[in-house]
């Protein structure tokens, strides 16, 4: 197994060359002058394994005729963290693949729970804490502890924790979720369900991901601050629309009514928003480390953004909305003078001409598709 290790290395004085294994000659890698396995176990084990020059002690490792013999003896007092860098990094540099299958085997698992037991209080649960997971594994795995992957996924962290929590106490309050009322006999659609949130949990992670994995740190920019600051924004406003909904539909009063208080004066979906605003944030404050291919996690922030506004956010509750409250003179007012998703103030928005609406703030056609035409509409 250890001939698979690859090229080996000597390193003088911290600089490493690389040194090519001739097909008849068995070369060494040396740290400090001692002898020791490849690459793989010199990076894994750190300055820690080599016992300096002139310590009189045996080398762990030797090599003789392409062989090597190694002492593992001492393989316990080396971090795992670098080993488990080292595997990582031979396996798939980024993380990529890696975070996939954590994935698709984390939302399987909720999958198989929600088809047998027809139980989907868990669905967005099982999206948010997954979120979690792939910062936390990739965090801890590459072990490089820098400053900028230590925000971004506390960043992460913070915010699947509070939505994760959020969203399970108000589906357990409110007894089930109407989004899965023509899904759970349906074993196809459900599953189709699933594999799309898989999808959205690992590319709305590639910034985080791609950040964890790198080995560059270069020095704190003027767009990490921009980065922390659009995800301090987003984090709140995503925070207090939640709750203030929330209060406002666990008012009696309010039963029957649409919510119109707090942010959602300003805007129909301040949210998603604020969830949208925070994800480029956290993209913006990634952009340092990328290089390369790597800009392409910018994938990351715009399937969210397209996500909430033509799938499965914005015009999903705009119909709903329409159906319930179309007819009532008091929602259609508030429709035309609120914008959809930016907050703005509805004596600026209302005054706004159609064709700005649309091309500007996001006031697509589609999104008034089930609301009763009526005159002077």
């Amino acid at each position: 197994m250890l001939e698979m290790l690859g090229p080996v290395h000597r390193i003088d004085r911290g600089k490493l060359s690389i040194l090519a294994e001739s097909n008849e000659k068995a070369t060494e890698a040396r740290v400090g002058g001692k002898t020791c396995p490849s690459p793989i176990f010199s990076q894994a084990f750190g300055s820690g394994y080599s016992k300096g020059r002139g310590t009189g002690r045996t080398s762990p490792c030797v090599i003789v005729h392409r062989r090597r013999v190694c002492d593992f003896s001492q393989l316990s007092s080396f971090p795992s963290s670098r080993i488990w860098n080292s595997m990582g990094t031979v396996i798939d540099s980024h993380f990529l693949a890696f975070t996939a299958l954590i994935t698709i085997g984390y939302q399987f698992l909720f999958f198989v729970v929600t088809a047998l037991l027809k139980f989907d209080k868990v669905t967005d649960f099982a999206g948010s804490t997954n979120f979690i997971i792939i910062g936390v594994l990739t965090l801890v795995i590459k072990g490089s502890w820098y400053f900028r992957q230590i925000i971004l996924t506390l960043f992460v962290g913070i915010w699947g924790l509070r939505l994760g929590l959020f969203l399970l106490f108000r589906i357990l309050q409110w007894g089930e979720d109407r989004r899965f009322d023509e899904m759970r006999n349906n074993l196809g659609r459900l599953a189709i369900f699933w594999i799309f949130q898989a999808v959205w949990v690992w590319a709305v992670s590639l910034p985080v991901t791609v950040v964890n994995a790198s080995d560059r740190n270069p020095f704190l920019q003027a767009v990490d601050i921009v980065g922390w600051i659009l995800w301090c924004v987003g984090f709140i406003v995503e925070g207090t629309a939640d709750q203030q909904k929330l209060n406002f539909k666990r008012s009696s009063e309010n039963r029957g009514r649409w919510c119109n208080v707090g942010l959602w004066k300003y805007s129909r979906h301040p949210n998603y928003f604020g969830e949208i605003l925070l994800w480029w944030g956290i993209f913006v404050a990634s952009t340092p480390v990328l290089k390369g291919a790597e800009w392409l996690v910018i994938i990351g922030p715009i399937f969210l953004t397209l996500l909430l506004l033509f799938v499965s956010g914005i015009p999903m509750l705009e119909d709903s909305a329409d159906k319930k409250f179309g007819n009532v003179d008091g929602y259609r007012t508030y429709k035309s003078r609120t914008s959809p998703l930016i907050p703005l103030p509805r004596s600026i928005y209302g005054n706004l001409p159609a064709w700005f609406k649309r091309s500007f703030l996001l006031e697509f056609p589609f999104y008034s598709r089930n609301l009763p035409q009526q005159e002077n509409w």
